[in-house]
């Protein structure tokens, strides 16, 4: 009996040990590739910006990998970041090299659409982006 538990036990904390890795790995999948902006918002207030100019590239990367490379364009600057996917897969952790960490909440992540959400106390800031 004692045999039985402890072999349900495993198979239960495997289960939910392989559910939480594969919620950050097709995060990851899906993440990976260019994405350009599509709209900004402040406070739920648009924020006006030049089309086509500001683009996020999210380097390939997998879930062994500690730590994943990124590029942030913006009117022609180029700025190199790091990221980590939190394990299931709603929060995407910004390591800018000019900054300390930016901790984004992913609101919406499919093939083509990704929307990313920052709060600082009442303020929040949307991007809304687009995969190339």
């Amino acid at each position: 009996m004692l045999k039985k538990i402890s072999l349900a036990v495993i198979v239960l904390f495997s289960v939910v040990m392989l559910n939480s890795c594969s919620k950050e790995s097709v995060t990851l999948s899906k993440i990976d590739g260019t994405w350009k902006v599509q709209t900004i918002t402040y406070n739920g207030t648009d924020v006006p910006f030049a089309p086509d100019v500001i683009k996020m590239t999210f380097n390939k990367c997998k879930e062994k990998d500690a730590v994943c490379s990124g590029s942030f364009f913006d009117t022609g600057d180029v700025e190199s970041f790091t990221y980590t996917i939190s394990e299931d897969g709603t929060m995407i952790t910004l390591y800018p090299g000019t900054v300390d960490e930016v901790v984004w909440k992913i609101d919406e992540l499919t093939k083509t659409n990704l929307s990313l959400s920052l709060t600082d106390g009442i303020d929040t800031l949307v991007y809304n982006l687009i995969k190339e």
